[in-house]
């Protein structure tokens, strides 16, 4: 696991019993805007319980 410059975090896993398999497109549209630039993109999502300032009581 890695935690990287302003909030990107990477995490790697392996086990003998995994098999590749194909992933299939979203069969929903996402809701959120569609984004563009290099990857990885900085988190730039704002949610009210996440983006928090303030400890929860």
């Amino acid at each position: 696991m890695k935690v990287g410059g302003q909030g990107q975090f990477f995490l790697t896993a392996a086990t003998p019993s995994l098999t590749d398999s194909d992933v299939l497109e979203p069969t929903t549209k996402p809701n959120t805007h569609v984004r563009s630039g290099p990857f990885p993109q900085r988190p730039d999502e704002r949610d009210e319980f996440w983006s928090a300032e303030t400890p929860v009581p």
